[in-house]
């Protein structure tokens, strides 16, 4: 089973400002800096597979708590937010939810301690990780009879220097990463299919495995959300943000400063 999730720019526009704007600033009365965030992603699913959806609109989760290592927002919010969907039609259908994982230098990440980009890419830190799994269990919407949901996860990671040299598009891994100054992002996509666990083939059961999911915690009834081959209009992404000037993100002491592009230090192209 595939999917293809694609991205407006517009949509992503929104994405990345919201995602940056929680990695830099400190919010309300927050000591904490790089703190994560959550949004909804509306627009357009087609009726016939294989799955294909197109973000085009995106709702920041002002509600939600957000901090260092975790995000949580509030069910009522979302069913508002779907009602109001309702009323503008298909074309601004919930398609799924976008979080942020934001690192920092020197803080641990469970193995280790991360010292750079290549800790992140080593240990694919812009995956989903078992709890993000776990929160797909009873979401979704139906396509052809079939149940699906879509997780969307950007990273977030201040370096030392700029450089764009591992800057490329994942395919058919549903990643992208990229460069906006000596920022790295990486844009993880995962469509999932929910299948009743009694019903699950062998290979189904192996995907499940993926992110760390503990299938004993469900029983034979349960729709388990077992992720698919996921692809996302990365070349476009690219195009959009590749190679373009953009300041400086230093963050030191719990605290973040931007250093406007005319006074940063010029980027590497390979």
């Amino acid at each position: 089973m595939n999917a293809t999730i694609n991205f407006s720019k517009s949509a992503f526009f929104e994405l990345l400002m919201s995602a940056v704007e929680a990695y830099t600033i400190k919010h309300n009365d927050s000591e904490e800096i790089a703190v994560e965030t959550y949004a909804h992603l509306w627009g357009k699913i087609n009726k016939r597979m294989p799955l294909t959806c197109t973000v085009n609109h995106v709702s920041i989760e002002t509600s939600a708590i957000r901090s260092r290592s975790s995000v949580r927002t509030y069910h009522k919010s979302l069913e508002i937010k779907k009602e109001i969907s309702d009323i503008f039609g298909v074309d601004y259908s919930h398609i799924g939810s976008m979080h942020t994982h934001p690192w920092i230098k020197g803080e641990d990440y469970g193995n280790g301690i991360i010292e750079g980009p290549e800790c992140i890419r080593k240990n694919k830190l812009f995956h989903l990780s078992r709890t993000d799994h776990q929160s797909e269990y009873g979401r979704y919407f139906e396509v052809n009879k079939k149940n699906f949901s879509v997780a969307v996860v950007m990273t977030l990671f201040s370096t030392q220097r700029a450089n764009d040299k591992k800057d490329h598009y994942f395919c058919n891994d549903g990643a992208i990463e990229f460069s906006i100054g000596n920022l790295k992002v990486w844009l993880f996509v995962q469509a999932f299919q929910h299948i009743e666990k009694s019903r699950l083939t062998q290979q189904q059961i192996e995907d499940s495995y993926r992110f760390g999911l503990k299938l004993s915690d469900y029983t034979d009834g349960n729709l388990i959300p077992i992720p698919i081959t996921t692809d996302l209009n990365g070349t476009d992404i690219m195009d959009w943000v590749l190679f373009k000037p953009f300041g400086r993100i230093n963050i030191e002491d719990n605290d973040a400063e931007y250093v406007e592009k005319k006074l940063s230090e010029k980027r590497h192209y390979y």
